[in-house]
């Protein structure tokens, strides 16, 4: 999903997408340092709003539906970048949860009917009302490692902290703290680009269901086009490792349009195919970004 922000707009800095998870003190502490010790013209806010509709019957007798809105900030300071995203989600089963960023069925305050699924054979699932949900919030930090002079190729590295604020009752909560750890690299030349992200996430487990800790992938390539570049169009896959031995490892295919709507925002929209079980059918993402030097907000 922040791959497509990242590459909107064809400039060679290119930025992370942001994975993960601190907690809320140890996160205050970290931009409260940077902030004050990073010249403040090196500093850059932004923000970013993403809406996605993701929707598939996993493993279930019935299909599951789930709008998600996620506001971000990002503060970064010369090769420093703190994050922060806030989800908001209203789905219409509690079969469905948020880790690692991504809708797993993982069975919610029912994961015992996932824990003693039998073959292929699909779980119940009963017709629930739509509930809405502030989900986990999820801390990242992130540096770079290696920078070109023009900026065109970029190694770095992400972690992230997602912090237990949704109870398992809600569905889209795990109820525990999940840590992971990401690389990440991109390269540009001429009009054309390549982003790829692989990460480790160590997942807190559910009451009445142990999950595997995830590997994730992600590989997107892309060309922008139009004056200067204020068009861009890109193709990516992405996998994930299975939460439990029961189920198959998460894979999906996606196409994406970025369009450069002024100097500092972006706006993107990205639809993803899953081809396996525990994919959403479709997902659509929609997402708009501003960013400004710290402390010129709406300027």
């Amino acid at each position: 999903m922040t791959v497509w922000a990242t590459v909107a707009r064809h400039r060679p800095a290119m930025r992370f997408a942001p994975l993960s998870k601190v907690s809320w003190s140890v996160g205050a502490v970290v931009v409260l340092s940077l902030a004050t010790t990073a010249p403040v013209a090196a500093q850059r806010l932004e923000g970013a709003v993403t809406a996605t509709v993701a929707s598939g019957d996993y493993l279930f007798t019935r299909g599951v539906t789930s709008y998600a809105l996620v506001g971000g900030l990002t503060l970064a300071a010369t090769r420093w970048r703190l994050g922060l995203e806030v989800p908001l989600v209203r789905q219409d089963a509690t079969a469905v949860a948020w880790v690692a960023g991504m809708p797993i069925p993982v069975g919610g305050p029912d994961a015992s009917q996932l824990r003693d699924r039998v073959g292929e054979a699909d779980i119940a699932l009963a017709p629930e009302a739509y509930r809405t949900t502030l989900a986990d919030p999820t801390f990242t930090v992130g540096t770079d490692l290696a920078l070109t002079d023009d900026g065109s190729v970029r190694i770095g590295v992400v972690g992230a902290v997602k912090v237990p604020a949704a109870g398992v009752e809600t569905g889209v909560g795990t109820g525990a703290t999940d840590v992971g750890l990401a690389g990440h690299w991109s390269a540009m030349g001429n009009r054309s680009f390549a982003v790829a992200d692989f990460g480790y996430w160590w997942v807190g487990d559910l009451p009445d269901l142990a999950l595997d800790d995830l590997i994730t992938g992600r590989f997107t390539m892309g060309r922008s086009f139009g004056e200067m570049g204020l068009f861009s169009a890109m193709l990516r896959w992405e996998a994930a490792t299975a939460v439990i031995p029961q189920v198959d490892p998460r894979y999906s295919v996606g196409a994406g349009l970025g369009v450069a709507v002024a100097r500092e925002e972006s706006l993107t929209l990205a639809v993803d195919r899953g081809t396996s079980e525990t994919a959403p059918d479709w997902r659509v993402t929609v997402r708009w970004r501003h960013g400004v030097p710290a402390g010129g907000w709406g300027r």
